[in-house]
């Protein structure tokens, strides 16, 4: 019997029941498991597709600085690398606010978190922000 398929099996289905856990008590609209060293994205929920306008699983593979204005990559690589060295569970950008990149070019703006999991991991959450005007409609 090979029990290595099995371990690394269990550590992966660990990490995706970790990252729908920080989703579930968070109440995100969408989540993302993403190599914190590489940058590409591991996992992401129907949410995180539907949220970023991509087909259902093409965001697996895809670095995530696909999602960041490209004015703003250089410096979202350089922070991406930071937080590695010290990966703690927090807000990502300023009062937590960060404009990302719709796949149709669009830009919008998201709150977002980041939590550390198990190695090389990070668990990304996002909500999306209703502009104030739409927020009574």
């Amino acid at each position: 019997m090979r029990l290595v398929p099995f371990v690394k099996f269990r550590r992966k289905s660990a990490a995706i029941l970790d990252a729908a856990a920080v989703a579930a008590a968070s109440g995100a609209d969408c989540v993302m498991v993403i190599d914190g060293h590489s940058g590409l994205i591991e996992r992401a929920d129907a949410a995180a597709h539907r949220m970023f306008g991509w087909p259902e699983g093409a965001l697996r593979g895809t670095h995530v600085n696909e999602l960041i204005p490209r004015a703003k990559r250089n410096l979202h690589d350089a922070e991406r690398v930071l937080y590695m060295l010290h990966p703690i569970t927090k807000p990502m950008g300023p009062e937590r606010k960060v404009m990302v990149l719709h796949r149709d070019g669009g830009q919008f703006e998201i709150e977002a978190g980041l939590s550390p999991m198990s190695g090389r991991r990070i668990v990304f959450v996002c909500h999306r922000v209703v502009p104030r005007e739409r927020r009574y409609e």
